[in-house]
């Protein structure tokens, strides 16, 4: 959709006194106008409530995370909280996703929602986020006990300090 559309819908969505959400369970079962409207624009209208639960779910492996950070000690633990940093930038860009399209800005892919919440000021650096990604993905295709030294000290250092600012 673009920002256009986007404007003539929300646009749209003001003029009414009551908004209700629906949910399409048995889609064949939908006016065929309809269900042609979501075939063709693939318009998925997300609730303000939706953006709060997916934030809320990201502060909670923020927090889960810096507990892992300040309580490793041995190398075991110190890869649980890599294990966590990876689900938590995982959960980082989800919620983007949720929050972006609530705007009505569509990203399919990480670095994409990444490069949009730079874009529309979800996020002050996008560079770093994507020094994470990086980071996150060197973990995940390379075991190494120095690199994950290194990427463990930089979520100590840096990174959790950056991602417990973005929320």
């Amino acid at each position: 959709m673009s920002l256009r559309e986007f404007r003539k819908l929300k646009e749209r969505i003001d003029t009414v006194s009551r908004l209700y959400s629906v949910n399409i369970v048995f889609f064949e079962r939908v006016d065929s106008d309809f269900r042609n409207i979501i075939d063709e624009t693939g318009i998925t209208l997300y609730k303000k409530s939706d953006v709060y639960i997916a934030l809320e779910k990201f502060e909670k492996a923020i927090t889960s995370l810096r507990e892992a950070v300040n309580q490793s000690k041995r190398d075991r633990e110190r890869d649980g909280t890599i294990q966590r940093f990876e689900f938590t930038i995982e959960l980082l860009w989800k919620t983007f996703t949720v929050m972006l399209l609530y705007y009505g800005i569509e990203c399919n892919n990480l670095r994409t929602c990444i490069k949009e919440a730079f874009r529309n000021k979800l996020i002050d650096d996008d560079e770093i986020i994507l020094d994470m990604i990086e980071d996150r993905n060197a973990r995940s295709h390379i075991y190494n006990a120095i690199t994950s030294k290194e990427i463990f000290e930089r979520i100590k250092n840096i990174y959790i300090d950056i991602l417990e600012n973005v929320v």
